[in-house]
């Protein structure tokens, strides 16, 4: 899973942003040429301010004992984008990973970043 072609590593966007919610969407894909089964998803929606994360791919919170709702009201200090995990840490230590190996990928895209001036990057 690789994102665009680019240097740029996307998420440091979101570094000195503050996690303002988060919420669970779900969704259901159909196959567009209507052969297949239709695959129902759920996506961890983070909103940091004018910049909204969609994480499709599993997620894991260290400390583990922490849930997402844990992490609101958290400013963003450094991100990491690697071939096999994302990383998001917060400023007390907190750190999201995304898991971006191929292996646990099943949605449209593992995750994609919006955010003003119809900024749009897609990791698939």
């Amino acid at each position: 899973m690789n994102s665009v072609m680019s240097n740029e590593k996307y998420l440091n966007r979101l570094v000195s942003k503050i996690l303002t919610s988060t919420n669970v969407s779900t969704n259901t894909v159909l196959p567009i040429n209507g052969n297949g089964k239709e695959l129902f998803t759920v996506a961890n929606l983070l909103h940091f301010g004018d910049y909204r994360l969609n994480i499709n791919n599993p997620i894991s919170i260290i400390p583990s004992d922490k849930k997402l709702e844990s992490l609101i009201g958290l400013k963003v200090i450094a991100t990491n984008e690697g071939e096999e995990e994302a990383e998001i840490v917060f400023d007390n230590g907190y750190k999201l990973l995304v898991d971006m190996r191929d292996e646990v990928y099943y949605d449209p895209e593992a995750m994609y970043l919006s955010g003003p001036d119809n900024f749009w990057v897609v990791w698939n």
